[in-house]
């Protein structure tokens, strides 16, 4: 894509290939001085990114996401009915509706892939995508079947793209609905289909072929979201409920990492020469393929290993709950940060929820300290019967805490684990949860908004996950409190030793 420089002179800036990269920071949305992100800042490292929000698009007052402020200072708002990226200059894309469009899923890419939402990463849904596509695809398409593999697999993930026409509980409704469920990725794939069979005419791929491609991409795409804790609403409409298995983190090096590998050692390789075998015999996997599979296949073997350690984790915490004589109405578990060793369980008592970890190395005899949450539902008094609300108790499945604060009500989501901060004092703990919104009835846009908690001290809080893992609860366990409410101080927690 070319963009037309102002003063009427024309150089051929690609967004995407040559030196112009979007990833390196080097490239200028227009030919000038005018950087993607100003100064030195790469687009996650230094002060200046696009997940703290401080960075601008064009150095100035203008940033990228929030509220009112304009893209670039002046009349060119995010979202504007004529105007363009530049005052005064052509749109990049051609015609009102493409360039918002473009703009859109930029956006909507950059939301899922920095939003601290838990869910499987957008990279391991594209590397996995590539993986499969160069196996089925491989020796048709060549190299062009990754890309067309990594594309489908993060397709289900752009309907971050209504944020900019509906209100957020219309998105989460249907992200948690119906972009995710089997019927609809079957529609997409057959739909898909037609079109693919023209484009690929040449390589003799038929519209079975193609819609059998699509569909088994989006498929993997949908086993990988089960596999988290947010998980998927797959028989929707028939069902709302989601299917989570809550077997790994989506932030997994482990999980994602062979996928990865295989697919820039694919990117590297010479595309695959196709011989003609004689007979009826099929020819010899290629080195291309078996690339694949030992790609898959790791990844595969890690997330069975995560499993068996589930079921470990999960009977060391049934056993204490049972010598307590604790009442459970139900009960979750999940890993923490990048590993199947430490586990977060979630107790559901009806009005109060207790949370613990333990680690696979500890016995059974190991007690758990337990910290309580208390759900209150009292602070929904009024609101609890509000689209917005029933919204938010449908997609958490039940798992939230509310509380009331200056403009509304607060609500967190217990299923993902909370961001902790030790600070200065080494007795207490800070427990953000890591997704939560707030809920303002009197507003007269949208009544709810999203808050994604940013992890504080990371390196801080890597080294404590660390020692926990392998039995160090002083280093984990603090006073906690409840923190991250909008316009509230912290609230001291009760603990069960």
């Amino acid at each position: 894509m070319t963009s037309r420089e102002v003063g009427g002179k024309f150089r051929a800036s690609n967004l995407i290939s040559g030196r112009s990269n979007f990833i390196l920071g080097r490239s200028n949305l227009i030919p000038g001085h005018s950087n993607l992100i100003p100064g030195r800042s790469n687009l996650i490292p230094g002060r200046s990114n696009l997940v703290l929000g401080y960075s601008n698009l064009v150095p100035g007052r203008s940033n990228l996401v929030p509220g009112r402020s304009n893209l670039i200072p002046g009349r060119s708002h995010l979202i504007p009915g004529c105007s363009h990226l530049i005052p005064g200059c052509s749109p990049p894309f051609l015609g009102d509706r493409n360039r918002i469009l473009g703009e859109a899923c930029v956006c909507s890419l950059r939301n899922e892939i920095f939003r601290h939402r838990p869910g499987v990463e957008l990279i391991t849904q594209a590397a996995l995508g590539a993986a499969m596509g160069e196996l089925m695809m491989g020796r048709r398409l060549g190299k062009q079947a990754m890309g067309w593999g990594a594309l489908f697999g993060v397709l289900p993930c752009c309907d971050g793209i209504l944020s900019l026409f509906f209100d957020t509980a219309h998105q989460l409704a249907f992200h948690h609905g119906l972009s995710h469920s089997l019927w609809f990725l079957g529609l997409l794939a057959f739909g898909l289909a037609h079109w693919l069979e023209k484009l690929w005419k040449k390589e003799k791929v038929t519209k079975a072929q193609a819609g059998g491609f699509v569909f088994a991409i989006l498929c993997g795409h949908l086993l990988l979201e089960c596999l988290s804790v947010e998980g998927a609403a797959v028989l929707w409409p028939f069902s709302a409920a989601n299917v989570a298995f809550n077997s790994v983190f989506p932030l997994d090096f482990l999980l994602s990492g062979p996928l990865v590998v295989v697919a820039i050692w694919l990117a590297l390789l010479p595309a695959e020469v196709v011989k003609k075998s004689r007979g009826k015999k099929p020819p010899p996997p290629s080195k291309r393929s078996r690339l694949c599979y030992w790609g898959i296949g790791l990844s595969a073997g890690y997330l069975l290993l995560a499993v068996g350690m589930k079921f470990v984790a999960s009977a060391g915490f049934e056993a204490d709950l049972k010598r307590r004589g604790t009442t459970v109405l139900r009960r979750m578990e999940a890993p923490t940060m990048g590993n199947i060793f430490l586990w977060r369980s979630v107790v559901d008592r009806g009005d109060e929820f207790w949370v613990g970890y333990r680690t696979i190395f500890e016995s059974h005899d190991t007690p758990v300290r337990w910290t309580i949450y208390p759900q209150g539902k009292a602070a929904l008094a009024g609101v609890a019967d509000t689209r917005e609300i029933k919204t938010l108790a449908r997609i958490t499945d039940g798992w939230w805490l509310a509380r009331t604060n200056a403009k509304g009500v607060w609500l967190g989501d217990l299923r993902h684990a909370e961001a902790r901060n030790w600070g200065d004092k080494k007795s207490m703990v800070d427990s953000r949860p890591a997704v939560s919104w707030a809920f303002d009835l009197e507003s007269k846009s949208d009544r709810l908004r999203q808050i994604d908690e940013q992890w504080r001290n990371t390196g801080d809080t890597l080294s404590r996950l660390s020692g926990r893992m392998i039995g160090r609860r002083d280093l984990w366990e603090a006073n906690p409190r409840l923190a991250g409410v909008p316009g509230s101080l912290p609230e001291f927690l009760a603990v069960e030793e």
